[in-house]
């Protein structure tokens, strides 16, 4: 019969594969490879700040990643793990590195830890961010950073935690941080729309009664700060159908947003930069043409060109 054998397609996008990623092994692997276990990145000296709570709870910390020498005011970027909502951290390999090269890029890059199922759920996690954003506010000027000019990101979960912070400002309002300090945000391999949310994988995250007003794409609009959404064109964890989703409703609310496509990139590929990986350079440079870090040196892209969607 036609279509014999496969899974259906919310089997094949989610369930383990959400929660576990791809690559994250050979991440791993090469990490162990390397005495210390953090590759030398190269470029400017980065400062690293570990476990500085934000809140008063044992799970909310955070990591500062700055460059030593920064002089002026640097844009600030903080970042959400991914993990499904269920595992992860922020000293998760992929995601120590990625904030090391952002760093690296003329940013202070913040990486915060947020509560996660079973013990939390729809809307903890944005409660949280939102705190970690205020907490930013109030302290990154003496890293170097600027504090009316904070970027939320993240990557698969996360992403939608940044995308939603940035989208229904109420989140960063009841916590004391002034709205118009939100820049914009990136999504990275997101999980933004009421498909996803459907998953049983997600059931726990996202129970039937928070679901209307849970998905992204709600309260979209003309005043909502910039969205720039990157995804992976062989994501096989989160499709990119999400991106494609969440930038055509940005543009009908008539929210600025730009999205990208990096063909051959998977779900983890975005976030493994590193002179291992120099493909992932022309991400790191629309980053940070986006929170407007300054020119970066150029590098040849790999497996064709992005296309914006």
């Amino acid at each position: 019969m036609p279509g014999a054998g496969r899974r259906p397609m919310r089997e094949r996008y989610g369930r383990r594969a959400l929660v576990r990623g791809t690559g994250a092994g050979a991440c791993l692997l090469l990490a162990n490879c390397i005495p210390g276990g953090l590759p030398d990145l190269g470029g400017p000296e980065i400062a690293v700040e570990r476990d500085i709570a934000y809140a008063p709870r044992a799970e909310a910390l955070l990591d500062v990643y700055h460059p030593a020498t920064a002089t002026g005011p640097l844009p600030v970027i903080l970042y959400f793990h991914g993990g499904g909502w269920q595992v992860g951290r922020k000293d998760e390999l992929q995601d120590m590195l990625f904030a090391r090269r952002l760093a690296a890029r003329g940013a202070v890059v913040i990486s915060a830890n947020y509560r996660l199922a079973p013990d939390a759920c729809f809307p903890n996690f944005l409660e949280d961010g939102a705190e970690a954003a205020l907490w930013a506010h109030r302290n990154v000027a003496q890293r170097g950073g600027d504090p009316g000019r904070l970027y939320f990101a993240g990557h698969s979960a996360g992403a939608y935690n940044a995308v939603k912070l940035a989208v229904d400002r109420r989140y960063v309002a009841s916590a004391g941080l002034p709205p118009e300090a939100v820049q914009g945000a990136i999504g990275i391999a997101g999980l933004f729309t009421e498909r996803c949310m459907d998953w049983p994988l997600l059931s726990a995250v996202f129970p039937p009664s928070v679901r209307e007003a849970a998905p992204a794409t709600r309260r979209l609009g003309p005043d909502t700060p910039p969205l720039l959404l990157l995804a992976g064109s062989l994501d096989f964890v989160v499709p990119p159908r999400e991106t494609r989703l969440l930038a055509e409703a940005a543009r009908a609310a008539g929210t600025p947003v730009e999205a990208i496509v990096y063909p051959g990139f998977g779900h983890l590929d975005l976030l493994a930069s590193g002179p291992w990986l120099p493909s992932a350079a022309p991400m790191l440079r629309d980053i940070a043409r986006f929170v407007g870090t300054g020119p970066i040196p150029a590098a040849p892209a790999v497996g064709g060109q992005p296309r914006r969607t």
